[in-house]
């Protein structure tokens, strides 16, 4: 189900979709899946497009880049600066319905 999906990413010219337990080549780019996923996608960096619903903590870094953790495991992945504002409009939208 797309809402196991914590987040894609690319590895060199494979695209990955990333569970809690598993991973996932998919025959997808990235700019592909961004239009066929849910709203509660959104891209965070040039090689990752992550599931705002599964986000559980965000630690933004100096230069404004950062991590995520996702619920119930130990997977991470790490957003741009040039993508907070985006990531931080879309987890208000799809929390709080903003």
């Amino acid at each position: 189900p797309k809402s196991d999906i914590l987040f894609f990413e690319s590895e060199g010219d494979k695209i990955y979709a990333r569970t809690a337990d598993k991973s996932y080549l998919t025959d997808y780019k990235l700019f592909e899946l961004e239009n066929v996923m849910p709203v509660y996608f959104v891209r965070i960096s040039k090689s990752t497009i992550a599931n705002v619903k599964a986000i559980s903590s965000m630690r933004r870094e100096v230069t404004g880049n950062g991590e995520l953790t996702f619920k119930n495991c130990e997977r991470r992945a790490y957003f741009s600066r040039g993508h907070y504002k985006r990531l931080r409009d879309k987890i208000d939208e799809v929390r709080f319905g903003r």
